[in-house]
């Protein structure tokens, strides 16, 4: 559940954006890209720490230095993997981190206007409708609603701006994300499980097998009683068309001697999947087996 100063606190973040726009206004390229890629990295720390369970050992243990979750690369994967962020996402951020790196690992000669940071943002992509503007205006005792740009990115955009533009776009659908994640936090596993209920459930898993390939026996058995059918039709048939040798009747019988032919194939396909399903079956039927006298053991040994 949320609480409500929680909730208050994490809309108080989107203030973060003046502050940005202030840092925009007062850096050069290198200084916005070294400030954006610090940002989507600790926002997706956030996100993550969101998800986990609660731990005062979280932050030095998973993301410390030297740690699992310590680079990066670990955190946007990881989020990727859990299903914390989409695909467009992970692809742009991908590309923010190659350019963050450009300007932290060359000191001169470069830009947001060098080639190789040119090709990397031409890269970027917000989907289409999918930009919240930071700031939404407010007309009041305006006839209609004022149209903002859902779609910043243009031909013409500057790669600084797309690169502004893209990071905007992350640090809002992840910023939702996190408030989102409030409410999604696993929590610690106390569950002690006996002998005897890890029996139970692997039997469960059984059992769900067994059922689920007894519906397959019995749709393959209408499909073949269906298929039959047809193949007796088509047998009907060509036995008729015997008698009758002009060109056209000729033709038809060639027809319906694929048709047959198809059905066959068709037919025997049906009795290997059966066969097939007959060994899971027996398969699973051991097994079971052996599991119900393995818990029958074990609840006579319990203390």
């Amino acid at each position: 559940m949320i609480h409500i100063t929680e909730l208050i606190q994490k809309y108080d973040d989107l203030d973060v954006f003046k502050e940005f726009d202030k840092e925009v206004a007062n850096n050069n390229d290198r200084g916005i890209a070294l400030i954006c890629g610090s940002i989507i990295d600790e926002i997706l720390k956030e996100l993550l720490k969101d998800f986990f369970i609660e731990s005062s050992k979280i932050d030095k243990e998973i993301f410390g230095v030297n740690q699992t979750l310590g680079t990066f690369d670990a955190k946007y994967k990881i989020a990727y993997y859990l299903g914390l962020i989409n695909d467009i996402e992970m692809k742009n951020i991908v590309l923010l981190q190659r350019i963050r790196n450009k300007f932290a690992h060359q000191i001169f000669g470069i830009s947001f206007e060098n080639e190789e940071i040119k090709n990397i943002a031409f890269n970027f992509k917000i989907p289409k409708n999918g930009y919240i503007p930071p700031v939404i205006p407010f007309q009041k005792g305006q006839a209609s609603l004022p149209k903002i740009d859902l779609n910043p990115i243009k031909k013409d955009t500057t790669p600084r701006e797309k690169f502004i533009f893209t990071f905007k776009y992350l640090y809002m659908s992840l910023h939702t994300r996190t408030m989102i994640g409030l409410s999604n936090q696993r929590e610690e596993l106390k569950d002690i499980m006996t002998a005897d209920q890890s029996i139970i459930l692997e039997m469960d898993v059984i059992n769900k097998a067994l059922k689920e390939n007894n519906e397959c026996t019995v749709r393959i058995g209408k499909l073949k009683a269906d298929y039959e059918e047809m193949l007796y039709r088509v047998t009907q048939i060509l036995e008729t068309l015997k008698n009758v040798k002009t060109e056209n009747e000729e033709e038809t019988e060639s027809v319906f001697l694929d048709q047959k032919t198809e059905i066959k194939k068709a037919l025997n396909k049906m009795d290997e999947d059966e066969k097939r399903i007959d060994q899971y079956n027996g398969y699973f039927g051991t097994i079971l087996k052996i599991q119900q006298y393995n818990h029958a053991v074990i609840k006579n040994s319990i203390e």
